[in-house]
């Protein structure tokens, strides 16, 4: 669902890599702001991106280790897109000290909705708080956007990325720099993570199929979607205070 009065609509046509594939199956949401700015991409179809501006690294966490979530109706229809759900939650269950159940009477929860493509608030909002899944996301991009829910922002928007990644902006589709721009905010003294399922890969919004990121050292994996680093481990049980 789009936050209608948060949207200008952007159309663009760019170079389809395996990168920006990936792309339309990564999008973060902010609480509705005044500052929000926000795009849409059709790609073959609309996918709804609310970016704002101010995101810290870390925002909001939830209260509790024990966090409800709902499916909605439409993706409980799909036993495999549940399924995936579910591999995700667990994803992060099996290594932390966070849980995921599902929701009985809570006010506040993640609720799972059908939509284009994946997408998720950073931070806890309270309330029926939203996390979009389309038919593109995997298991690791659900796990992705779990993260983006906990109150993680992307790795490679730190401040001190500059000793570990090029950014090329000549490569990257005009009005989506924004996605690239640094975030002052607390990394947990955790170190930086190129391989991080929170790091975007080497052609994310790539308006040519060039390189958008280039690793500084010998990056293996950066852009995966296929599991939680040790580091990514790390950092939520630091910030949800796992015994670390």
């Amino acid at each position: 669902m789009c936050l209608n009065k948060l949207i200008s609509l952007f159309f663009f046509s760019f170079f389809m890599t395996k990168d920006n594939e990936q792309y339309l199956a990564s999008r973060v949401l902010t609480k509705p702001s005044v500052k929000a700015q926000s795009t849409v991409i059709m790609i073959p179809y609309i996918i709804c991106v609310a970016v704002q501006t101010d995101r810290n690294a870390v925002q909001s966490i939830w209260p509790t280790h024990a966090i409800p979530y709902l499916i909605s109706a439409e993706l409980r229809k799909q036993s495999s897109r549940t399924n995936d759900i579910l591999s995700a939650t667990r994803m992060v269950s099996d290594q932390t000290c966070v849980t995921f159940h599902l929701r009985t009477f809570e006010t506040n929860f993640l609720h799972f909705k059908n939509s284009p493509g994946c997408s998720s608030y950073v931070g806890f909002i309270g309330g029926d708080q939203a996390v979009y899944i389309g038919s593109v996301c995997t298991v690791g991009n659900i796990a992705h956007e779990l993260l983006h829910a906990l109150g993680f922002y992307h790795e490679h928007t730190r401040m001190d990325r500059d000793s570990y990644i090029n950014i090329i902006k000549n490569n990257i589709i005009k009005g989506t720099e924004q996605n690239f721009v640094k975030r002052h905010g607390d990394t947990l003294n955790v170190p930086y993570d190129t391989a991080s399922i929170l790091h975007y890969g080497r052609a994310y919004f790539s308006s040519n199929g060039s390189p958008t990121i280039v690793p500084l050292h010998t990056a293996k994996d950066m852009g995966q979607r296929e599991r939680l680093t040790q580091l990514d481990i790390l950092r939520v049980r630091l910030l949800y205070q796992c015994g670390v």
